[in-house]
C-alpha cells in the first residue's frame, strides 16, 4: 500500500514514474467500474443553452473583438466552445464522446459551474444545458460579467492511473482554463482567476460544501474565475452568503465500487489554499503569434489529439515552428495566459526531430527570462547556450545538438509518438523556490502546464500539425539528462507534436442529438 503523504513533496516523489517501477496504480482497467464520464444534478431545472446558429468571426492571436453582452447566447457559445463536445467517435459497439477540452486519456475529471444569469448552475456538457442547483437573488446581481468555477472528480482519473491521477487531474484544470480563455476572447472577454479566495471558499459558492456525496464521488473545488469585458470590476459578494441559498439537486451515481486513493486525497488536503494573498504580476508586453488563417471557432472544434505520427509527413517548416513557440509565450492582454494565475514558473525544454533549417538537438524556450540565470546554474554545464536568431527574437536557446530521437521516446515510457514527430518538449518548472510560499501553489505549476497544453494544441492545429499531451514519462531520467542535482526544477508535463495519422477505423458523428446540433 502506497505510504501517508505529509508534504505535497512526498506525495510527489511517491507519483513519479521510473524504468523499473511506475507509480501505483490497479495495474488492470476495471472496466465493470469505469466512471461515467458525465455528471448530472438530479431533481434540478434544466436549461437548454442555444447553440451557435452561424460562424463566429474572429481568430485566435488577434487584438480583442467589440465585448458580447452577457445573455444566454452568448454564455451558450463560451461554454459550447470550451467545455462542450466536439464529437462522438464509434469503433464496432464502442462509443465515446470528445470535448473541446483536452483530457488526460479523455477521462475529463473537471466539472464547470456559472454564477450569473440569475443562479447558480452546473454545466451538463453531454446536453449542453444549464442545471439550476439555486437561484440568486437580485443582490447577488453580476453586473457586465459574471463567473465560472472548475472543480475536479478524482475518481474518472485514480481508475486508470491511481496514485498518478492528482498530477493529471490538475493538468486537466489547465487545459480547461485555457480552453475558456480562447473561448472568452473570440467573446471579446478576458478571464481573471479570483486569487483570494481560498478553496473552501471555492466549494460554498459553487454549493459543493453541502452536497451529500456518493462515496469516494465527491467533486473537489478548484478556482472560481470571473468573465467579462476589459474593465469589468464587479466584486464578488462574501462566500457565506452563497450558504443559506436554497440548493437543489443530487449527483447521480458514477460507478458502483470505486478505489480509494488515499494519497491523493491527502494531496488535496495538504494544497488546501487559505483566503488571501495575490499571485497575481503583470506580464511582459510583446506580440504574439500571427493570427491564424482558420477561424478560431474552426481550430476550436477540430482540435485533437494525434495517436499515430507520420514521420515523413512531420517535416515542419522553419515559420511554423516560431509561430507555435510565440503562442506558448506569456503576454499581456493575450489569451490564454493572461488569467491573473500568477508568476510564469514554466520553461520548456525542446526535443527538435524534424524542424525544416533548425539543427536536431535539445533547445530551452525561456518562457520567463528572469529565471535564465537560475536556470544556466541548475543545469549542466556541458550545455552551450547558444541564442538562436528568430525573426520574432524569441528567447530560444540550443543547449546541445544531436539526435534526441531515440531519448524522447525512451524517456516518454518507450512511446514512439515521441520521437516519430517534429519535435517533443518537457515542461520544466521551478519547483522548490515557487512554493516558499506555501503547499497550495504545487497544483498552480500544473495549471500553467496545462495552459500551456492548450496552447500547444491549437498552435499545432493553426499550422497543420497536430498535438499530443504525454503525462506518461521517466521523471528523474529527464532530470538527470539536465544535471539536476537538486529539485529546484521538475518535469511536470511532457508534449509532442507531428503528422497525425487518422484511423480510418474510426467513425465520427456529431456532438449532439439531431435538434439540438448543427449541421455545419
Amino acid at each position: 500500500m502506497v505510504a501517508f503523504v505529509r508534504h505535497i513533496k512526498e506525495y510527489h516523489e511517491q507519483s513519479k514514474h521510473h524504468p523499473a517501477k511506475f507509480a501505483e496504480s490497479l495495474g488492470f482497467m476495471d472496466w465493470a467500474n469505469q466512471p461515467n464520464p458525465f455528471r448530472s444534478y438530479e431533481g434540478t431545472p434544466k436549461l437548454d443553452l442555444p447553440f451557435l446558429q452561424g460562424p463566429v468571426p474572429g481568430k485566435l492571436y488577434t487584438e480583442a473583438v467589440e465585448p458580447k453582452p452577457v445573455d444566454l447566447e452568448s454564455v451558450g457559445a463560451l461554454f459550447e466552445l470550451s467545455l462542450g463536445l466536439s464529437a462522438w467517435k464509434r469503433y464496432g459497439d464502442s462509443r465515446w464522446a470528445l470535448r473541446m477540452n483536452p483530457s488526460s486519456g479523455n477521462l475529463h475529471p473537471t466539472e464547470s459551474y456559472l454564477v450569473g444569469l440569475g443562479g447558480v448552475y452546473h454545466y451538463d456538457s453531454l446536453h449542453h444545458q444549464l442545471e439550476r442547483r439555486a437561484e440568486l437573488p437580485q443582490w447577488l446581481a453580476a453586473g457586465t460579467g459574471f463567473w465560472v468555477g472548475l472543480s475536479t472528480i478524482t475518481v474518472r482519473e485514480t481508475w486508470k492511473y491511481g496514485v498518478r491521477g492528482y498530477r493529471y487531474c490538475q493538468l486537466d484544470l489547465g487545459h480547461a482554463l485555457g480552453a475558456l480563455g480562447y473561448s472568452a476572447a473570440l467573446n471579446g472577454w478576458k478571464v481573471k482567476v479570483l486569487d483570494h479566495l481560498s478553496t473552501d471558499q471555492v466549494g460554498v459558492i459553487l454549493g459543493l460544501d453541502g452536497v451529500d456525496w456518493p462515496p469516494h464521488q465527491s467533486e473537489e473545488p478548484d478556482m472560481l474565475l470571473r468573465i467579462g469585458p476589459k474593465g469589468d470590476e464587479v466584486s464578488l459578494p462574501e462566500p457565506e452568503s452563497f450558504r443559506p441559498l436554497a440548493w437543489e439537486g443530487e449527483p447521480n451515481l458514477l460507478c458502483q465500487k470505486p478505489h480509494p486513493w488515499r494519497p491523493v486525497d491527502q494531496a488535496y488536503r495538504l494544497c488546501n489554499k487559505p483566503a488571501g494573498g495575490n499571485l497575481q504580476r503583470l506580464l511582459p508586453e510583446g506580440e504574439g503569434p500571427a493570427p491564424s488563417e482558420l477561424s478560431g471557432e474552426t481550430l476550436i472544434r477540430q482540435r485533437r489529439s494525434g495517436q499515430t505520427y507520420s514521420e515523413e509527413d512531420s517535416a515542419m517548416k522553419q515559420g511554423s515552428f516560431w509561430e507555435i513557440l510565440q503562442a506558448c509565450l506569456p503576454r499581456r492582454g493575450k489569451a490564454p495566459f493572461d488569467v491573473s494565475l500568477g508568476e510564469p514558473q514554466v520553461n520548456l525544454v525542446l526535443m527538435v526531430h524534424r524542424v525544416e533549417g533548425v539543427a536536431p538537438g535539445t533547445y530551452l524556450l525561456c518562457r520567463n527570462e528572469r529565471d535564465l540565470g537560475g536556470l544556466k546554474a541548475a543545469l549542466d554545464s556541458r550545455f552551450a547556450w547558444d541564442k538562436v536568431p528568430t525573426p520574432m527574437d524569441l528567447p530560444l536557446y540550443l543547449l546541445e545538438e544531436g539526435d534526441t530521437r531515440n531519448f524522447a521516446a525512451n524517456l516518454s515510457c518507450n512511446q514512439e509518438i515521441a520521437s516519430s514527430g517534429s519535435f517533443s518538449l518537457s515542461m520544466l518548472s521551478c519547483f522548490e523556490g515557487a512554493m516558499k510560499e506555501d503547499q497550495f501553489v504545487y497544483p498552480r505549476l500544473f495549471w500553467e502546464c496545462g495552459l500551456i497544453g492548450q496552447a500547444l494544441y491549437l498552435g499545432a492545429e493553426s499550422q497543420g500539425f497536430r498535438g499530443t499531451g504525454i503525462g506518461c514519462y521517466f521523471d528523474d531520467q529527464m532530470h538527470g539528462y539536465l544535471g539536476l542535482t537538486t529539485a529546484s526544477h521538475q518535469s511536470l508535463y511532457h508534449f509532442t507534436l507531428g503528422a497525425a495519422v487518422e484511423d480510418q477505423r474510426l467513425t465520427t458523428e456529431p456532438p449532439y442529438p439531431e435538434g439540438r446540433n448543427l449541421d455545419r
